[in-house]
C-alpha cells in the first residue's frame, strides 16, 4: 500500500460545505486545498494538477459541466478524476 499523500482539490461556494468536507478528508492524511469559488479551483489546477477534484456541481458563477469539459480536453478521466458533488435530491438529477 502507498504511503504517498494525494493532493486533493476541494470547491464549495458555501462556507459550510467546504468545512464538513475539509475535516472529512483530513482524516485521510491526504494534503487537501479548498476553493470557494470555480475560478480559484480552475486556476489552481492549471498550476498544480491534484489526485482528485471534488466540487459542487452548482457553483455560482460558472457552468461547472462546461468547465469540466474544458478540463477532460487536458486529462484523462484516470489522470485526473473529477467528483461532482449537488443537494438536489430529486430523481430527475440522478444518472
Amino acid at each position: 500500500m502507498s504511503s504517498r499523500k494525494h493532493l486533493i482539490y476541494v470547491a464549495d461556494d458555501h462556507p459550510l460545505n467546504r468545512g464538513v468536507l475539509f475535516r472529512q478528508l483530513s482524516a485521510t492524511k491526504n494534503s487537501i486545498a479548498v476553493f470557494e469559488d470555480a475560478q480559484s479551483l480552475f486556476h489552481a489546477v492549471q498550476e498544480k494538477k491534484p489526485d482528485l477534484v471534488i466540487f459542487d456541481s452548482e457553483m455560482q458563477g460558472k457552468d461547472m459541466f462546461a468547465e469540466i469539459s474544458l478540463l477532460r480536453k487536458q486529462y484523462s478521466k484516470t489522470d485526473l478524476p473529477i467528483l461532482m458533488l449537488t443537494k438536489k435530491d430529486s430523481n430527475e438529477y440522478l444518472a
